[in-house]
């Protein structure tokens, strides 16, 4: 089926596409979060204990090492994964602050 584009000069983006040169690793090494914070690893149902609370991130980071960081005021943790912020919890309850996903 030919569909051609107009922001293409009429030619197919089949016509045009080329696949990246770029190689990627055949696993990706393991996060180095220096040793400053706290690192929990997620288990099997998407859940992580740090203080006294379990708290669930997502089964999708089943077995990802998560590192949990004080903010300076000491009542909210932030949770990261590698160089994002993945959620901020309640140093007194445990219960989420903010579930947004940001870089750090």
């Amino acid at each position: 089926m030919q569909r051609p584009h107009e922001a293409l000069g009429l030619r197919c983006p089949g016509e045009l596409y080329m696949p990246s040169t770029h190689r990627f690793p055949k696993r990706i090494p393991p996060v180095q979060y220096g040793g400053q914070f706290q690192v929990i690893k997620v288990n099997n149902w998407g859940y992580v204990r740090f203080a006294s609370f379990q708290v669930y991130l997502s089964e999708t980071m089943t077995g990802s090492h998560i590192k949990f960081r004080p903010c300076e005021d000491g009542e909210v943790f932030i949770a990261c994964y590698r160089r994002f912020k993945i959620a901020e919890f309640s140093a007194k309850d445990g219960s989420f602050v903010r579930r947004k996903i940001s870089g750090l």
